[in-house]
């Protein structure tokens, strides 16, 4: 058998399936895309309707979904990083070799 893809833990015969990280940013761009193509819609039917109306709409949605984001990185962020203390502190009674003179 040769190997068809090479990664850091070895060889693998099979490409790996879809990440799960990419999942939140699909969310994000789907919802900014809504939040403009909905309203511009709506707002190009308006008498007196101007084209920078658009675009405010447009950078309101960069925000949003900035926003979005950064909420669902930090959710991620608390799942997948679990800080634990280091086994000295738990030793020394919360005490590690940075703090032992404190």
């Amino acid at each position: 058998k040769t190997c068809q893809f090479r990664y850091l833990d070895g060889c693998k015969t099979s490409q790996p399936g879809p990440s799960r990280n990419t999942i939140p940013s699909l969310v994000t761009s789907g919802v900014r895309i809504v939040v403009v193509a909905i309203p511009a819609y709506l707002l190009s039917r308006v008498t007196g309707f101007q084209l920078n109306w658009i675009w405010y709409l447009s950078v309101g949605s960069v925000f949003l979904q900035l926003t979005l984001s950064m909420l669902l990185l930090r959710r991620e962020f608390g799942r997948r990083l679990a800080f634990t203390a280091p086994l000295g502190a738990i030793a020394h009674g919360g005490r590690t070799s940075m703090n032992v003179g404190a």
